[in-house]
Parts: structure tokens; C-alpha cells; sequence
């Protein structure tokens, strides 16, 4: 019985009163926007691309401006689109969120284009990197996936 209570009384808590390991760093919350199950395939490059499901949790529009990291020299929001059969990422503009809405970074979509980094990204390790919006920063923890990834590890579970 206590543990059945105990149980409960977790699954009922906040987000934002669990702990770090209890999300494993897959939720963040701040600045306006929920951020869930960031990451990017492993890289021995100098470029990565970092997905992420984002929520406006606010009754205004978000801007997503860019974001920032220490591992990389630069961190654009960029667009996927093919070009005579070959895959170009381009700079885009900040963009809105309307409240209540969701924008989803992912594969041959939007995406965090991470240049200059500093190291090679093995699989299974984590680094932090800040979501720059018009409401101020939402820091989160990106996940390191297998270089051949398609998704989040755990994508497909609620938080």
C-alpha cells in the first residue's frame, strides 16, 4: 500500500518538482515554451542538427529566436528543403509560436543547426543548450543518439 502511495503521489507531481533524473533531462519548461525530448544523432563533424518538440504553454505568441551552446561556435534555427536532390539547410528567420501550439524540430524539417563544435558527439552522452526566445531562455539537456537516428530514444511516451 505505501508504495502504491508513493507511486502516486510522484506520478501527480509537477513536472518542475520532479527531479533531473526522474525526466532523464527530456522536459524543460521556462521562457514560455515546454521543450521535450531534445537531441541529435552522434557526430564526428563539426556540424550536428538538434530536434526537439516544442509547446507554447502561454496565452501570447513565443518567438523562437535561435540558440546557444558552448560546445558549438554557432546555433541557427535553419529549414530543410531538397534542391536538385540534395538536402540544403537554410537560415530562417525567428519564428512564432501561437499559444497553445506546438512546433515539432525534427529530420528533414526545422531544425538547431549546431556549427564549429569543439568535440565530436558520442552516442548516449548529453550537453546543455539554451533555447534563445522572445521571452527570455529555456535551458534543456540535448540527448545523443545513434548517428543513424530517426527519433528520440524514448519518443512515443508521455511526460
Amino acid at each position: 500500500m505505501t508504495r502504491m502511495l508513493l507511486l502516486a503521489i510522484c506520478l501527480c507531481m509537477p513536472a518542475s518538482a520532479q527531479t533531473e533524473e526522474d525526466h532523464d533531462h527530456h522536459l524543460s519548461e521556462g521562457a514560455g515554451l515546454r521543450a521535450l525530448h531534445a537531441w541529435t544523432p552522434a557526430t564526428t563533424s563539426d556540424t550536428a542538427m538538434v530536434y526537439v518538440e516544442l509547446e507554447n504553454i502561454t496565452a501570447e505568441p513565443v518567438t523562437l529566436d535561435g540558440a546557444e551552446t558552448g560546445l558549438a561556435e554557432t546555433a541557427h534555427l535553419v529549414g530543410f528543403e531538397l534542391k536538385n536532390g540534395e538536402a540544403v539547410y537554410t537560415v530562417l528567420p525567428p519564428m512564432p509560436l501561437a499559444p497553445g501550439r506546438e512546433m515539432h524540430l525534427e529530420p528533414e524539417g526545422m531544425a538547431i543547426r549546431l556549427t564549429g563544435l569543439a568535440r565530436g558527439l558520442a552516442e548516449g552522452e548529453t550537453f546543455e543548450m539554451h533555447l534563445e526566445t522572445s521571452l527570455g531562455e529555456i535551458g534543456l539537456f540535448v540527448s545523443v543518439e545513434a548517428a543513424n537516428a530517426g527519433h528520440h530514444g524514448h519518443a512515443g511516451h508521455t511526460h
